[in-house]
């Protein structure tokens, strides 16, 4: 509904999500086989060590191929994903949904998980829930993008072919004002919904191309 995502959007980000973190991935492992959440707590650092383990680290562990641990993690997500919990979580994962929503629909995962979580820890067991939440699609670094999540394909490759067209505009000595270039962003984004064309947007969504920049002077061009 285009009333209530311009009410998120505009102007301020909403608050981050209310729910308990620790309580939530906590439940929703509990349901799980020992091994499958043994292999989901390394994977994702959420032990009391928040490192994130390999898929070869494990395998050596355990002394099975990384292939087998693969395995092990994708039936875990799925065990985790058809439990009673997981669809009791609905709320939570709306939540988290709609603070996605109102970053931008699609936002860099640096971005994202700093806006969620102040911790490695906590960051850990929000970039977990994001990989079990079905609504929320993990784009990997390229040469021309960082890695980035969104909930929404339309605006995600309106927003990836904005910029990659705008970079191409963008002559190498090229310095243009910070106006100046949000107008040739937009003009880029055509029809990309209203709720979107604000500033604070604009910039995060500029800020997933690697080659675009802003110098000390608040001039952007290629980097």
């Amino acid at each position: 509904d285009m009333a209530t995502k311009s009410k998120k959007t505009s102007g301020k980000t909403a608050a981050g999500p209310s729910f308990d973190s620790a309580a939530l991935v906590k439940r929703l492992l509990s349901e799980i086989p020992d091994r499958a959440r043994e292999v989901l707590t390394l994977r994702f650092g959420l032990g009391a060590d928040s490192q994130r383990e390999t898929l070869e680290s494990i395998g050596e562990r355990w002394n099975i191929t990384r292939e087998r641990v693969r395995q092990i993690e994708a039936s875990a997500l799925d065990a985790v994903q058809s439990s009673k919990n997981f669809r009791e979580a609905k709320a939570a994962f709306e939540e988290l949904r709609a603070y996605v929503e109102s970053l931008g629909a699609i936002v860099p995962e640096d971005h994202l998980l700093d806006g969620l979580a102040k911790d490695e820890k906590s960051r850990n067991r929000f970039r977990f829930l994001l990989v079990v939440g079905s609504e929320f699609f993990r784009e990997r670094e390229t040469e021309e993008f960082c890695a980035r999540w969104h909930v929404d394909h339309t605006t995600a490759k309106k927003v990836h072919t904005a910029l990659a067209s705008l970079y191409r505009s963008l002559s190498d000595a090229e310095v243009l004002s910070e106006s100046e270039l949000f107008t040739r962003f937009l003009t880029e984004l055509k029809d990309v919904e209203v709720a979107y064309r604000n500033e604070e947007v604009l910039k995060r969504w500029l800020s997933i191309a690697k080659g675009i920049g802003r110098n000390p002077l608040s001039e952007w061009g290629k980097r």
